[in-house]
């Protein structure tokens, strides 16, 4: 690629980000006009309320109430409030649909872009590649005000527009629910549609717009660059002008020979003033090529001086994402160590409460055993008991018989 091609190529992305700029800020105050003219128009539906209420009142009692009504409390904004805000900025991933057209309109990424009755509307992210007439797709939410029917999030070209795509009837959600959403807004609810967060998105934009503002200003040097390189003057070469010879037709000789050396002299002269012209030239010449020189040399520092510092931007942004891989290196690691720590905790405690169960059903077994044992004694002194006695007795009953044969 030649360097006309870079130069043409270089001019038309600067081009489009110059447009891509202009129409963010167009964008955004005609959102700010919007939402300064809707705050407007309910301060004024405000105020006609208030004075319907007061009609058949005297003009003193009317006076007085305007006299007694408080002024508005402002509230100051909860600490929690930025987190909150923080999350509304999340970008939002929208997929899935089973209506191939609204698919085609609605799916891709959503950034913040402004907010609409209390609440943010989400603009979608057009390509990098697109047709000149793709249509804006948002997502905002519409209050009561219109009706119930019309309460709900919406995805729609603009916001309050007639053309609609789909439909959330959600009042609670702060930002965009995540599915059962009525795809298109009055058919049944396409459970394959939803709409996800994605903050990871977030920083890769702040990363992205980084580099494109480096970008830019890195062309804008070349630009002034090249502008302040000086072109050399193209010197307009003077022709020197011949010195007609003198009329000698009715001349003495000494005349002539008088006449003949200031035309001489003359000449001489012209020459002598050509040389200083031309001697002139050539040291405006030197001057110059000198003064490109030094431009250029300057110019060189210059693109040596950008190549170091982005050389050693992108040596910040490597180092900056090693420590971040380190970071996470050693948190994954910390995540694992305390992963196993866990598991060898848990095995311990398995391993012990095994050997306690073990010992308890040892302890049990023993005691069961001594039991056992314990009551086989038992039961075997009672039997010994239990024959002697029977012995006793069959004593006594033979020597009650013996006593009786006598």
């Amino acid at each position: 690629m030649g360097k006309k091609d870079k130069k043409r190529k270089s001019s038309v992305s600067r081009s489009r980000r110059r447009e891509k700029k202009e129409k963010k800020k167009a964008e955004k105050k005609r959102g700010e006009k919007e939402e300064k003219r809707r705050k407007k128009a309910r301060s004024d539906e405000r105020s006609d309320s208030s004075s319907s209420k007061g009609k058949g009142k005297a003009k003193e009692s009317e006076s007085s109430e305007v006299e007694d009504v408080p002024p508005p409390k402002v509230t100051p904004p909860a600490p929690v409030a930025t987190v909150a805000t923080a999350s509304l900025d999340v970008p939002l991933i929208v997929s899935g649909c089973q209506n191939p057209t609204i698919s085609d309109i609605v799916k891709g990424t959503y950034f913040r872009h402004g907010s609409n009755h209390g609440k943010p509307v989400y603009k979608k992210k057009l390509e990098e590649v697109s047709d000149d007439d793709d249509l804006d797709v948002l997502i905002y939410y519409w209050d009561d005000r219109d009706g119930e029917e019309n309460c709900g999030w919406w995805f729609s070209p603009s916001v309050g527009g007639e053309m609609v795509w789909a439909y959330h009837p959600s009042r609670k959600a702060t930002t965009p629910p995540p599915a059962e959403w009525n795809v298109p807004h009055d058919g049944p609810i396409d459970k394959s549609f939803s709409v996800t967060a994605a903050p990871e998105l977030t920083k890769k934009a702040a990363e992205k717009d980084d580099d494109d503002d480096e970008d830019e200003e890195e062309e804008e040097e070349e630009e002034e660059e090249d502008e302040e390189v000086p072109k050399p003057k193209e010197e307009v070469k003077e022709v020197p002008s011949v010195e007609p010879l003198p009329d000698l037709t009715g001349l003495s000789p000494e005349e002539k020979e008088l006449a003949l050396q200031e035309a001489e002299d003359r000449r001489l002269m012209q020459q002598i003033k050509q040389r200083e012209l031309e001697r002139k030239r050539k040291a405006e010449e030197l001057r110059l090529k000198k003064e490109q020189e030094q431009k250029a040399l300057e110019v060189e520092e210059k693109k040596k001086k950008k190549q170091r510092n982005k050389e050693q931007k992108k040596k910040e942004k490597e180092e900056k994402k090693r420590k971040e891989e380190e970071r996470l290196q050693r948190e994954k690691e910390e995540e694992d160590r305390r992963r196993e720590e866990d598991e060898r905790r848990r095995k311990r405690e398995e391993d012990e409460r095994r050997k306690r169960d073990e010992e308890e059903k040892l302890r049990r077994e023993e005691e069961r055993r001594k039991e056992e044992e314990r009551r086989k004694e038992e039961e075997k002194e009672r039997a010994e008991r239990e024959e002697r006695r029977r012995k006793r007795e069959e004593e006594e009953r033979l020597r009650e018989e013996e006593e009786k044969r006598r």
